[in-house]
């Protein structure tokens, strides 16, 4: 499953929030991709995220616009 989050213009801590309420409904291999305009939102994901169970990788799409994936591995 492929889970989709735009929070283009939402401020922090938002993005978090909305992806932590959508993280119950993943199983292994599941994936939330979440767009995001705000940098601080990816620090926010890796220090909130266990690693050992999510897995996540940073892209910046266009300029100032990053797509952040979490997977979950466990």
């Amino acid at each position: 499953m492929r889970i989709s989050i735009s929070c283009l213009g939402d401020m922090c801590p938002l993005p978090l929030l909305k992806v932590l309420e959508r993280l119950p409904d993943l199983e292994i291999g599941d994936e939330i991709v979440l767009k995001t305009d705000h940098s601080c939102t990816w620090v926010s994901l890796k220090n909130r995220l266990k690693p050992s169970k999510y897995k996540l990788q940073l892209k910046e799409v266009d300029f100032g616009i990053w797509e952040i994936t979490i997977t979950r591995i466990r």
